[in-house]
């Protein structure tokens, strides 16, 4: 019996599995992340925040545009929360961070990291949290999201 009629045995599949899951964690991590989360400007009220799950990142929405940060925070890397004010707080160490991701109050003293997110002319926000951005850009909204001047 040559190699290609022999049945596959338990190791075989295994090792396939393996190699399978191996070259899925490599194309996911190559390929732009976009929010599982269909996320649009017309569900982003203007001064606020968004706690993202897929991929973790949360999202702010300012007059001067949008930008997108780290969930980890830069004191002691806990997991940031929003509250339903728009606020990003650590829950262990209560520091504060701006919708700028700068530390406003607590330990924290480091801005959070920020990735890059764009914007398409119908609003919908696309993240790719493998692309860093520089710290204080802001991705510009579109002409009719930016408001009456």
């Amino acid at each position: 019996m040559n190699e290609s009629e022999r049945p596959m045995t338990r190791r075989d599949c295994m090792a396939w599995l393996a190699r399978a899951s191996a070259a899925l964690v490599c194309a996911e991590a190559v390929a732009p992340v976009a929010a599982a989360e269909a996320l649009n400007l017309l569900n982003l009220r203007n001064d606020s925040a968004r706690l993202l799950t897929s991929p973790d990142a949360i999202v702010t929405r300012t007059k001067a545009g949008l930008a997108c940060f780290s969930t980890i925070c830069t004191h002691r890397h806990n997991k940031l929360e929003v509250g339903k004010d728009g606020v990003i707080t650590c829950p262990v160490h209560d520091s504060i961070f701006d919708l700028s991701g700068k530390p406003i109050s607590g330990p924290a003293t480091q801005p959070l990291p920020q990735f890059g997110i764009a914007v398409n002319d119908d609003g919908d926000i696309t993240i790719d949290v493998s692309k860093s951005a520089p710290q204080g850009t802001r991705t510009p909204l579109p002409d009719w999201a930016r408001g009456g001047k």
